[in-house]
């Protein structure tokens, strides 16, 4: 399932933030930790190659309705 980010100019940012928080720059995948509305989450992150560009697969952890 593919998504689009709203407003384009916020992709290289986001980008960025992705790629230097989880280390990318030196393994393909690791965690993203990140904190929303007082709710801790570790967000899988793994860059791969598609079609001479690089991509990035994140997996949400399900969330526990209370």
């Amino acid at each position: 399932m593919g998504g689009l980010l709203v407003d384009r100019t916020l992709e290289g940012g986001v980008m960025n933030l992705i790629h230097v928080g989880v280390g990318l720059e030196e393994k393909p995948s690791g965690l993203l930790h990140w904190t929303a509305h007082d709710k801790h989450l570790d967000i899988k992150v793994e860059e791969y190659d598609s079609f001479g560009e690089t991509a990035i697969t994140l997996t949400l952890p399900k969330i526990k309705k209370v």
